[in-house]
């Protein structure tokens, strides 16, 4: 499912239906979107782990102008992920990254 938090940050949510024991945010590497997620979020599903993606400013569906990234915006974007996800779903929260 594909939602946007706060009309600004573009995530997608594969979350199990029967069972969630945690959820795993991932963070895209540069130049890359939320949907690089869809390549192992699968066994992820299968084993009652859910996927959350998003993408950084510039970044796939952001409208954010790309000459505004920075560490300051991608950091301010993953709070506002962590704390949605925190409020949506009562279970740990891992993260996973690539590249930068």
């Amino acid at each position: 499912m594909i939602s946007v938090i706060g009309k600004k940050i573009n995530i997608l949510e594969n979350v199990p239906i029967d069972k969630l024991e945690r959820i795993v945010i991932y963070c895209h590497g540069l130049g890359s979107n939320k949907n690089l997620v869809n390549r192992f979020s699968k066994a992820l599903l299968n084993n009652n782990v859910g996927v959350i993606s998003f993408d950084f400013p510039g970044h796939g569906d952001d409208k954010t102008d790309f000459s505004l990234f920075n560490l300051s915006l991608c950091i301010e974007y993953l709070k506002e992920v962590i704390k949605s996800t925190k409020d949506k779903y009562n279970v740990p929260i891992c993260l996973f990254g690539s590249s930068f």
